[in-house]
């Protein structure tokens, strides 16, 4: 597991809590230090930018509320997978009036689903699933949506098959 933005490792607790085994954890993020979580579980205080992905054995990769600090030309950096086989589950937040558009004076962006998607087809990944988590169900309608989910799958089949 591959977890980009991963905080203080609260997806790898939540993870183990559930009893689930990772044979290795690895998570990235520049405001938390160094932590050995376990023998097989790290948190490297590292730029996302920085981060030579396809170096990893993951074949999971996790991006919670993280890419949305990110500008689209480094989405293409991380994306460029030459690596087969990896699941990538990301959950961002709609954009909307609710979300601040400057978070302690960073600048944030806020992409909707169809355009994170364009982003990573170009870069040979495919759409497997979509969920969105509303703020309001009223007379069995939905609104205002607050977040949504993704997950995303790169094989052989589908590879660069865009480029």
């Amino acid at each position: 597991v591959l977890d980009l933005g991963c905080g203080n490792g609260s997806l790898y607790t939540w993870l183990t809590d559930q009893q689930i085994t990772l044979q290795e954890y690895v998570g990235i993020d520049f405001a938390h230090p160094e932590k050995k979580l376990t023998e097989n579980a790290y948190i490297h205080h590292k730029d996302i930018n920085c981060f030579q992905i396809d170096k990893t054995n993951a074949g999971f990769i996790f991006a919670v509320n993280v890419l949305c600090y990110l500008d689209d030309k480094s989405l293409d950096f991380i994306f460029q997978l030459e690596k087969k086989n990896v699941k990538l589950i990301i959950i961002e937040p709609t954009p909307s009036l609710f979300w601040d558009a400057h978070f302690d004076g960073v600048k944030l962006f806020y992409r909707n689903e169809k355009h994170l998607i364009k982003i990573l087809k170009v870069n040979g990944w495919s759409v497997e699933n979509t969920s969105f988590d509303y703020g309001l169900k009223f007379l069995g309608m939905y609104l205002f949506p607050l977040s949504y989910c993704l997950l995303l799958a790169k094989d052989s089949k589908n590879a660069n098959a865009l480029r």
